[in-house]
This record gives structure tokens, C-alpha cells and sequence, in this order.
């Protein structure tokens, strides 16, 4: 198949019949936009926004829908890619998940995939110094594009974003193949295209740049100094802005090209007997330098290959750049014996002129400072020409930008450059960059003792130590810091400092005369802009974890360049690229730095933090829709009314891995006072929490949220957080005495409330923990009372499926099985109707326990099976660790103790991974029991023995586990009698 969006419209089955006719203008947007966000689910709500905006009709999904067929119609052959996808069984009531729409394309069959493919491809060639191949990729990408572009869009906020991004790109591809064409020498090819796109827009600098690099090669400096002038009144015209360094610098080296002499004839004025002796400048690397075996290794390799090798240690703020690069000048000494030059470029505080770093150079090369050329291109022609043919390192420390770096690239074979700078430097075409991160323990307690003159070295203060190195974040200025204050305070231990560094004051402690780890971090946080200091220090103080780039953006009023400025100056580094967003890291130190200068919140910063946390919250929120519905769980509050970005979508796994930013910010929003934004965002990662067992974390947010909720004297708020946390405790199956009690005091008021929806699950799940307990009487009032809430509600059919499951495993427990296999099995038909797998397997669940407690063992086998299917299939490795305990328990009744022991092995496995203490102790309970039936008193007792650590490790504070405990503990002494009698006697 065939589709094409770049210009006309066109979708080909390739079966011979031609390509679709789709005369209608929606199905023609709709189409286009599929396509754009090809292999992508489209929800409805969102393609209703992107194809309707602010106009949608009065009936909008009925209008999707009719759009949708009549474009299956028109598509042909080509309809079996437009799929629909969504829950099977359709909406559940109550729950917010959605069924969309997918437009499913293969590599190759689709021109915008093609042409982002061949841009990067071209890209990559550009950057790696294969312009020739760059070119040849890139003017392939830009023939796909055809006039007018991207035809048959609506005009909406979603569409003109989608538009702007592949229009922006297209831009960035033509930048490229410019470049390339400039690179291989096509300068007056190109000249007619870049006076044009100047015209066109007379501010923008990149295209300036290039035509004043064009006319530069040609000689046309006057031209290029005009060029130069007319965008620099453009700036001031339109943004009163000067231009950017790059334009200052070629204007620079254009005026130097003016006044200089020619080269050669500055080469024949300098003396005969220029001094070619060796000149070994590089410093030697510190006395107590550790670790980095590794990383010098790779970089003497890259420093001896062919050519002439570029290779940058790059790294944030006391990452122990300069001394690594030390380390490695020395040992490719032999390498280069015509010396080693050295250059301080003045890092991102004070950066130096590259200009003025080449005097300095040719002085100590001993050419006179009244030789030394004007700055500019005879300046960098004369120093590469004293260097041709010489085995030379030349070591450019600390270096701001790439453009500090290139005049000091010698121009023939056998010499290299080693660079450091807190910036990856991805400007030096053709560079090996290798980015320093924290040392590994064992370096790191090598270089505090080193540094710390070896005081305390003993095993006996590794604890110490080890607590020092993670105070310091493994950096090694700050281990360096630290081993020094050691040394200038005699009566400080080394236990003493870790106590100093742990009391929230560790960069004050981090001082010693004229070294200041705060100081040098400060060095690049006072060399970012006002608005890149305030994301930083907002993102410190609320995101513990990776930052999203769309996090530093929301941060910043939506500028996206603010990552990259943070990441320049090395104040945060890349952890992940992912296509559209990217994820950054900040050291401990630097976020101790930047979160104490950010104490002082302004108004603006208050907005920023609103900005932020609406975007987090609305991510969430689409997270979370996406999950299947859980029993007990009503949907979650609406968003409190505030703005964010519409045009995102997360899938569920975003939830996991936001987990410890998401938190945070509920804890931030509970601790500020704003309860019901900090409900907002605990309801939406509770399911997630269930459907993994991290019900710790779970347990602990709903407490703290409660308390707020109390202290505030906010009645409501605090029932709506005991009913959470009353289910986070009875999923959990711990603790079941406290979830009663929660959930006995807040049914009624969220009764009171209007909150019928969480009263009648409240009162459902309180009639489950009382069949759980043996209160069967009290376990069927509660089921009626649940029921007769839910009557009207709109999530009374979800309220019903639960309860009547809860009502036959009751029912069941008091000897009525046939009664109780008729309500699990109407649970199950209600789940099956609602589509929503989590109480499908809920009310499978309650019907395998009924057929186990009438001895169906066979039957509920297969049940299980089946359970096993739908928890693994909506994510839930804890259920499916349940069904396989009901396995285990089926097989042991059944008598298959072999299989018995295989299932209730893989579930004692399983619950052991989420952490949920109390099925892991049944599991093992029924193992030992197992093994005692089967002979195997020896395995019996070892599995008792695990159950008595997993008692001692997880603790037994529930009624419900000191009852199992006690009777695992009985069943431990008469295993150890079996196994006493079974012994040889010797």
C-alpha cells in the first residue's frame, strides 16, 4: 500500500485498482490527520478537537462516526488499515476510557515516515562530515514535498500544531542541505536561494549566516558585511535584539579577512629560527586522582586515530573534566612528541575569545607578539601552518561553545585535540564526545580516602565513609572537598562530617579556602538566563526524578529551549531521547544548589508551578483513562478548573514511570493546602498502584491526604480519602481491621455528600472485608446497603457485578453454594456486559472460590486458567499471582500436590515481587502444608522457615495475619516432629 500526505492526498491498495476517491472534505481531514499520527491510537474526544476545534457539532461522536464510515467506504482496499480500537464490549459506565480510531501503515508506505527518515539520515551524514552523502540523502527527503503541502487540514489548534511541527521540520531539512552544499563547495549554486529565503524574512539568522558564509568562499565580503547589517536592523526592528554569536563571529572574521595580510607573507616575517622545540604544557593531573580507567582508555584511543582526532569529555560542574583530561594527555604523551599546547578557555563564567587564546598560543610557540596577525583568519592560517606536519596534542580546557574550539583544530594529520567542557559540544562536527558522570563506589571511597590523606581508612568507618560518598553524590570536586575539610579540622571524623553533610546544609559544609563546590556550580547557573534559573530551581524543589522536557517547558511559558540551555552549562544532562520528548537528570549537589537559591517564591513562580502541575495533572488524567476500571474504584474527580495543553496523550505506562514525580507533586499540592488537586492526582495513580501491588506507596499517600484533609477541618475531603485509602488497604489484603473501620465512617458521609457512586463501592467493599473476617451478617447488610445506594446511579450495573460476587463467596462461606454459584455467575454475565476485564476476573475470582468450597475443583481449574489470561492481559502480574494461589489451593483439594506446589510456588514468587506481605505468607502456609502431605517433611520445614522471615521481615500487625501466623507457627512445630521422626537414628 501506498499513502501520501505531503501533497494531494492519495491512498493506494496496490491491488491494480487504483487509488481511493474521497470527494468529501471531512473524511479527506480525517484521513490526513490518521495519517499524521500514523500507528498512533486517536481517541475521539481528541479527533473531534483536531477536526471540528471550537465548532464541533451538536452531536459530535455520532458526526466521528458517520465521518469514519464514509471514509472505510471511499478508502477501499485500503479501509482494512483504519482500525478501531478501544475496550472491547464499549464504555463501561462511570469510567472515562475511550474507543478510538488507528491508521495502521507499514515502513515505506507512508511519504511523511519516508521523509522524516531520510532527513535524520541526511543529518547524521552532515554531522559526521560526509556532506557529499548528506546532500544526496536530504534532497531526497525534500522531493517528497510537493505544492501546495499538507492540503486537506482543518483548521484547528491540534492540526496547526501537528502542521507546524512537520513544516518545521521540512525548515530544518533545507538548513541541512544548504550546509551540506556549502560544505562541498556549491557556494554560488546556492547564492539565488539564499538571497531569496533573506528577503523572505530578513530576521531569521541561520539563513543570514549561510549567505554570508557563501559569499565569504566567493570573496564577496562587501556583499556578506551588507548581509550582516541589513539582519542586524531586522533584529533590532523587530525583536530589539542584537544578533546571535554566530553572525558576530563571521562578521568579525569577514572584517579580519579585510584588514589582514596575506598569510604567506606573515610567514615570511617571522624570524628563521622559529623554536620548534617541544612545548609541554598540559598541567600534570591531581596527586589523588582516582578512577576513570575506562573512560581514558577510550579517550587515548580516540586520540590516536587517523586524521585529526576531536574527542570532548564533557560533564556537569566538579565531574572531574580538567583532571581526566590530564590523566589522558599523559599517558598518549609518547604519542605526540613535537609537545602538548594548552589552552583555558574560561568555561561558561568567563569565556575567552578564541582569538586572543591563539596570541597566547603563538607567543609560547615564540612567535613575537609584534607578528602575531590581526584576529581573524590569518591569525588561525598561521598558527595551523607552524603545526603542519608536527605530532601535536593540543588540550582546549573548559571550553563554553563549539565555536571556542574550531580555531584551535590544527589542519594537518598527526595532531589531535582533547577538549573539556560542561556542553556536549555537538557543534564539532565529527567529535567523540564522552560525557563523565558519578564515580562508581569503589573509585569514590579511593578518592576521599586519597584526599583525606588516608585518615580513617579502616573497614571499621567504610559505613562512614560510604555515607559521605553518597552525601557527595559520588562527585569527585565534592569528594575532593570533602577529604580536604577532613584534613583541615583534626577532631572531625569522617562518621562526624557524614553526620554534618546529612543536616540539609552540605554545600556549606563543602567549602575548604578557595574551592566551593556551591561556587562552581553557581558558575554555570549565573550563565543561564532569569527564566532558565527559575525552571531549574522550581523543577529542584518538585520533581525528584527525571524532569520531561515538556515539564521545563510548562515551567518556563512554553519555552522549549530552555532544556537546552540547562544542558550547556551542564546543569542537567540527558537521560533519555525519546522522539518529542526528552528526560533530564540533575545531580543531588546541583539540586541542593539551585532549590536553595529558589526559596523565595515570587508570583510568577507561582504561576509557573500552577502552569506545570496542570499539565502533570491533565497527562494523568489521560494516563489513567486508558486503564481498565477496577472494582471498588469509582472514576476519579473531575480536573479542578485549570488550563493545560489538550493536545497530549500518555499511555498507562506513562503512570509507572512518572510514579516518584507524581507523588511528589501530590505531596507538594497535601502540604500547600490545596486538598482537593492533592485527591486529583492520588485518585488517578491509585489504579495503577492496585493493578502493580505498590500499595505501599499507595497506603502512604492516602494517610498523609487524609491527615490534611483532617487538620483542614475539610469534613468531605476526608472521607473521600478514607474510602481511597480503605481500598488501597483491603486490595492489599493487609490491615483489613483499619480498611473496616474507614470504610464503616465514610460510606455515610459520602452518602450524605452526594457521592453515591463511592458511598454504594464503600459500603460493597465493606461487606467483602466483613466476609473476609467471618462477620457474614454484618458482610450481607452491608451488600444490601451497597445496592440500594447504587440504585439510579450511573455505575450501579459495576456496583451490582461486584456485590453479587461478594454476596455468593458469602454466601458460599455458610454452607448455601448453590445460591452463591448463581450470584458469581450473574457477576460474571454483568462483567462480561460492561467489557471491563479487572471485574470480569474480580467476579471469575469469586466464582472459582465457590466452586472450590463445593469441591468443583476440575471446574474451578479452568477458571482459573482463564483469570490468569485476563490479569496478565490489562497488566496485573498481583491478580494473576491470586488466581494462581486459587490455583494451588484447587490442585491441593484435587489431591495433585506436585501441581499444587508448582502454582503456589509461582504465586508465592509473584507476591513476593509486589511486596504484598500477607498473600505471600499464605502461599507459603499452603506450600508447607503441601510438602507435608507429599512426605517431604524436609521441604516443609524450609518452607516455614520462610514463612517465619517473611513474619519477621514484613510484620504481622493485622488481626487477620496474627491469626495465620498463629497458625503457620502450629503447623511449624508438627513439621518439625515429622522431620525428628523421619532422621536415621544414629
Amino acid at each position: 500500500m501506498e499513502f501520501r500526505i505531503l501533497g494531494s492526498l492519495y491512498a493506494d491498495a496496490g491491488t491494480g485498482s487504483g487509488p481511493a476517491v474521497i470527494r468529501q472534505p471531512l473524511p479527506q481531514s480525517a484521513l490526513a490527520v490518521l495519517l499524521l499520527r500514523a500507528n498512533r491510537p486517536c481517541q475521539r474526544d481528541w479527533l473531534i478537537d483536531a477536526l471540528w476545534g471550537s465548532e464541533a457539532p451538536a452531536s459530535p461522536e455520532a458526526s466521528l462516526r458517520v465521518c469514519i464510515s464514509r471514509l472505510r467506504r471511499a478508502l477501499g482496499n485500503c479501509a482494512v488499515r483504519l482500525e478501531s480500537v478501544g475496550p472491547p464490549g464499549g464504555r463501561a459506565p462511570g469510567h472515562r476510557q475511550q474507543r478510538g480510531y488507528l491508521m495502521r501503515v507499514r515502513p515505506g508506505e507512508l511519504d511523511v515516515e519516508e521523509f522524516a527518515d531520510l532527513a535524520a539520515h541526511g543529518q547524521a551524514q552532515l554531522d559526521m562530515g560526509n556532506p557529499a552523502a548528506a546532500a544526496a540523502a536530504l534532497v531526497q527527503a525534500l522531493a517528497l514535498w510537493a505544492d501546495p503541502a499538507l492540503p486537506h487540514l482543518p483548521d484547528t489548534p491540534i492540526v496547526r500544531a501537528l502542521a507546524s511541527r512537520l513544516h518545521d521540520q521540512r525548515r530544518a531539512a533545507i538548513d541541512a542541505l544548504v550546509d551540506a552544499r556549502l560544505a562541498v563547495g556549491e557556494h554560488e549554486h546556492v547564492l539565488g536561494q539564499l538571497r531569496a529565503a533573506a528577503q523572505a524574512d530578513p530576521s531569521r539568522e541561520r539563513t543570514a549566516a549561510q549567505l554570508m558564509r557563501a559569499y565569504r568562499a566567493l570573496d564577496m565580503r562587501t556583499e556578506a558585511l551588507e548581509v550582516y547589517q541589513r539582519t542586524r536592523a531586522a533584529l533590532l526592528a523587530e525583536l530589539g535584539a542584537e544578533p546571535g554569536p554566530l553572525l558576530v563571529l563571521l562578521h568579525k572574521l569577514i572584517l579580519a579577512d579585510l584588514a589582514a595580510d596575506d598569510p604567506a607573507t606573515q610567514l615570511a616575517r617571522l624570524p628563521q629560527a622559529a623554536p620548534r622545540q617541544p612545548a609541554w604544557q598540559v598541567p600534570a593531573p591531581p596527586p589523588d586522582f582516582a578512577g576513570r580507567a575506562n573512560e581514558i582508555a577510550s579517550i587515548v584511543d580516540k586520540l590516536t586515530g587517523p586524521g585529526v582526532p576531536v574527542a570532548v569529555i564533557a560533564g556537569g560542574p566538579g565531574t572531574g573534566k580538567s583532571a581526566t583530561a590530564a590523566a589522558a594527555a599523559l599517558n598518549v604523551r609518547e604519542k605526540f612528541p613535537d609537545g602538548q599546547l594548552y589552552a583555558e578557555l574560561g568555561g561558561v563564567a568567563q569565556p575567552r575569545d578564541p582569538q586572543d587564546v591563539l596570541a597566547d598560543i603563538l607567543c609560547s610557540l615564540g612567535v613575537p607578539s609584534s607578528r602575531i596577525p590581526p584576529a581573524g583568519q590569518a591569525r588561525e592560517t598561521l598558527y595551523r601552518s607552524l603545526l603542519a606536519g608536527r605530532h601535536v596534542l593540543v588540550v582546549a580546557d573548559d571550553a563554553a561553545t563549539a565555536a571556542q574550539v574550531r580555531p584551535l583544530i590544527p589542519g594537518s594529520s598527526g595532531a589531535a585535540v582533547l577538549v573539556s567542557s560542561r556542553s556536549l559540544l555537538t557543534g564539532l562536527a565529527g567529535a567523540s564526545i564522552l560525557e563523565l558522570g558519578q564515580l562508581p563506589d569503589s573509585d569514590a571511597l579511593s578518592l576521599l580516602g586519597s584526599a583525606a590523606d588516608a585518615a580513617e581508612s579502616s573497614d571499621a568507618h567504610r559505613d562512614a565513609a560510604t555515607a559521605v560518598v553518597a552525601a557527595c553524590g559520588a562527585l569527585p570536586l565534592a569528594l575532593r572537598v570533602a577529604g580536604a575539610v577532613l584534613v583541615a579540622r583534626p577532631g572531625l571524623t569522617v562518621a562526624g562530617l557524614a553526620r554534618e553533610l546529612e543536616g540539609g546544609h552540605v554545600l556549606d559544609v563543602l567549602t575548604a579556602e578557595d574551592i566551593s563546590v556551591g561556587d562552581t556550580i553557581g558558575s554555570s547557573y549565573c550563565a543561564v538566563s532569569a527564566a532558565a534559573r527559575r525552571a531549574l530551581a522550581l523543577a529542584a524543589t518538585n520533581l525528584p526524578a527525571d524532569i520531561p522536557s515538556w515539564a521545563l517547558a510548562a515551567l518556563a511559558d512554553g519555552d522549549t529551549s530552555i532544556a537546552t540551555e540547562l544542558v550547556s552549562v551542564g546543569l542537567v544532562s540527558v537521560a533519555t531521547a525519546e522522539p518529542g520528548s526528552s528526560r533530564y537528570q540533575m545531580h543531588p549537589l546541583t539540586r541542593a544548589y539551585a532549590a536553595k537559591r529558589g526559596q523565595q517564591r515570587s508570583g510568577q513562580d507561582r504561576e509557573a508551578l500552577t502552569r506545570m502541575r496542570a499539565s502533570w495533572l491533565y497527562r494523568a488524567d489521560r494516563a489513567a483513562a486508558q486503564l481498565p476500571a477496577l472494582p471498588f474504584l469509582t472514576a476519579p474527580p473531575p480536573l479542578p478548573a485549570v488550563s493545560a495543553q489538550r493536545t497530549v496523550d500518555e499511555n498507562p505506562d506513562w503512570l509507572q514511570k512518572e510514579r516518584v514525580n507524581l507523588r511528589a507533586l501530590t505531596r507538594y499540592a497535601c502540604d500547600s493546602g490545596e486538598i482537593g488537586v492533592a485527591i486529583a492526582f492520588a485518585a488517578r495513580l491509585l489504579p495503577a498502584q492496585c493493578i502493580t501491588g505498590a500499595y505501599a506507596d499507595a497506603i502512604s499517600m492516602w494517610r498523609s491526604i487524609r491527615s490534611a484533609a483532617a487538620s483542614a477541618g475539610d469534613a468531605i475531603a476526608e472521607a473521600r480519602a478514607s474510602y481511597y485509602l480503605g481500598v488501597a488497604l483491603a486490595d492489599s489484603h493487609e490491615q483489613l481491621d483499619e480498611a473496616t473501620h474507614l470504610l464503616a465512617a465514610c460510606s455515610p458521609q459520602l452518602e450524605r455528600a452526594g457521592d453515591q457512586a463511592a458511598a454504594a463501592m464503600a459500603y460493597g467493599l465493606l461487606a467483602r472485608c466483613a466476609s473476609v473476617a467471618g462477620r457474614h451478617a454484618g458482610a450481607l447488610r452491608s451488600a444490601r446497603r451497597s445496592l440500594q445506594v447504587a440504585q439510579g446511579e450511573q455505575a450501579s450495573a459495576l456496583t451490582s457485578c461486584v456485590v453479587s460476587a461478594v454476596l455468593g463467596v458469602t454466601l458460599a462461606r455458610v454452607g448455601l453454594v448453590e445460591s452463591a454459584e448463581e450470584h458469581c455467575r450473574q457477576a460474571w454475565r454483568l462483567a462480561g456486559s460492561l467489557g471491563e476485564p479487572a471485574y470480569e476476573a474480580f467476579a471469575i475470582s469469586a466464582l472459582s472460590q465457590v466452586l472450590i468450597l463445593s469441591g468443583q475443583h476440575l471446574a474451578a481449574l479452568g477458571l482459573c486458567s482463564m483469570g490468569i489470561g485476563l490479569a496478565r492481559g490489562y497488566g496485573s502480574d498481583v491478580v494473576a499471582a491470586r488466581f494462581m494461589l486459587l490455583e494451588g489451593r484447587a490442585q491441593h483439594c484435587a489431591g495433585n500436590t506436585a501441581a499444587a506446589i508448582a502454582s503456589l510456588q509461582s504465586a508465592r514468587k509473584g507476591f513476593r515481587a509486589a511486596g504484598c506481605a500477607a498473600e505471600e505468607i499464605t502461599a507459603s502456609t499452603l506450600l508447607a502444608a503441601c510438602s507435608d502431605q507429599s512426605g517431604d517433611y524436609q521441604q516443609a520445614a524450609a518452607d516455614l522457615d520462610y514463612l517465619t522471615q517473611a513474619l519477621t521481615i514484613r510484620g504481622i500487625a493485622d488481626s487477620g495475619n496474627k491469626a495465620l501466623a498463629a497458625r503457620a507457627l502450629a503447623g511449624l512445630a508438627v513439621t518439625a516432629l515429622h522431620t525428628r521422626a523421619s532422621r536415621p537414628s544414629s
